[in-house]
């Protein structure tokens, strides 16, 4: 099976426009881009999300390291 559409993971670095953050609770808490809902960029991963597909995480920590 091939996901050509879908997102297989998700990178984040520090200092970012999408403004991640790892709670104290161990949670990713993922921020859309800007304040539009709509944006091309959360296209994909909203699909991933409804359809219920896994999804790799990666949170930088520190320039250079995840």
């Amino acid at each position: 099976m091939v996901l050509s559409e879908l997102p297989l993971s998700i990178t984040t670095a520090p200092n970012s426009v999408y403004r991640d953050v790892l709670g104290t609770d161990g949670v990713i808490r993922y921020r859309s881009r800007g304040a539009d809902p709509d944006h091309p960029d959360h296209h994909r991963p909203r699909l991933t999300l409804s359809r219920g597909t896994p999804l790799i995480y990666l949170i930088g920590i520190a320039p250079g390291k995840c």
